[in-house]
């Protein structure tokens, strides 16, 4: 093997080497937008968390004030009829929210774990290549190595 075809070699070799590693920080980068969209999502629950405490707040300083209204037992019937509907109905409302934000986080961890998945089946395969070509290279320095001691 001459000098300039070990050149090429050796220069393929880094190729493919720069190649793997591009490989690897896309799929770096794609686990860093998966964290930041899972950051989001958790900012968002806390949102919502402060949101229905929030409301809670607001039903139990409304329910006091009935308590103490309660000009007659119509007007307080009727008032009892329209806050249970607007609490099943803030109820319902918090339950579906909850929902999707559980289907949301059941989303983003099967992306997150497809995305490990893949970054593992990538890092075996890059670890395979490396050790491929950490052979060849080898084989290649004996080679020339066996040349210069026999020539």
């Amino acid at each position: 093997m001459t000098g300039d075809e070990l050149e090429r070699a050796i220069d393929f070799l880094l190729k493919s080497q720069a190649t793997s590693e591009a490989r690897i920080e896309q799929t770096s980068e794609q686990i860093a937008n998966t964290n930041e969209q899972l950051r989001q999502l958790s900012e968002r629950l806390d949102s919502f968390a402060d949101t229905q405490a929030n409301l809670i707040r607001v039903l139990t300083k409304h329910i006091e004030t009935e308590d103490r209204i309660n000009e007659s037992l119509r007007a307080a019937d009727v008032a009892q009829a329209r806050f249970s509907a607007n609490l099943a109905e803030a109820l319902r409302a918090a339950e579906e929210s909850r929902r999707a934000a559980e289907e949301s986080r059941r989303a983003s961890e099967e992306s997150l774990r497809a995305t490990m998945t893949e970054l593992a089946a990538r890092q075996g395969r890059t670890e395979a290549t490396v050790e491929r070509l950490s052979q060849k290279v080898e084989a290649l320095v004996n080679i020339v190595e066996g040349q210069r001691g026999g020539g």
